[in-house]
């Protein structure tokens, strides 16, 4: 990951990071802002966070709207020329990516196990794999699961805006 992108949003390096790439027209993004609240009001005082909506449909308004209704308390950032995504290699929306105070990744993947694929939710959500990995990497303790797959809608790497720049 290059210097740039590990800076992209993190304003104190001596704290961890999350990156949680989202897109306002993601139902299991809508799905989860819940969750992502509690998140932010268990760890937000020892992690930064930042919401990343990196495709170039989610225009300031519309990410405003979303803020609006879903009452989402975590700061944004767009990545319309997918810097940030491509150097962390997120894939989907939504996706969490945890970074420890020197910019490595300690843990990249999805919210929790609520979602099987698209579509088909489980009944019983029975991991919470993002909350174990912050409060491990809180406590400075091994991340049992460091990697998980994301299930979501994809990121458009085929933004026009992409390739303009």
């Amino acid at each position: 990951m290059s210097y740039k992108a590990q800076l992209y949003c993190q304003d104190n390096t001596s704290k961890p990071i999350l990156y949680l790439f989202l897109s306002d027209e993601c139902v299991i993004t809508q799905f989860y802002v819940p969750t992502l609240n509690d998140i932010s009001a268990k760890y937000g005082d020892e992690v930064d966070m930042v919401a990343i909506f990196p495709n170039f449909s989610s225009k300031p308004k519309k990410i405003e709207a979303f803020y609006d209704k879903y009452q989402l308390t975590i700061p944004h950032k767009t990545d319309y020329y997918k810097e940030l995504s491509r150097s962390l290699g997120a894939t989907v929306t939504p996706e969490a990516i945890l970074l420890d105070t020197v910019g490595k990744i300690r843990y990249q993947g999805r919210i929790d196990n609520s979602y099987v694929q698209i579509g088909k939710r489980r009944r019983v959500t029975s991991t919470q794999e993002l909350s174990d990995a912050l409060s491990s990497l809180i406590s400075d303790i091994k991340i049992e699961i460091p990697q998980t797959e994301a299930i979501g809608c994809f990121i458009n790497f085929s933004d026009k805006i992409s390739s303009n720049r």
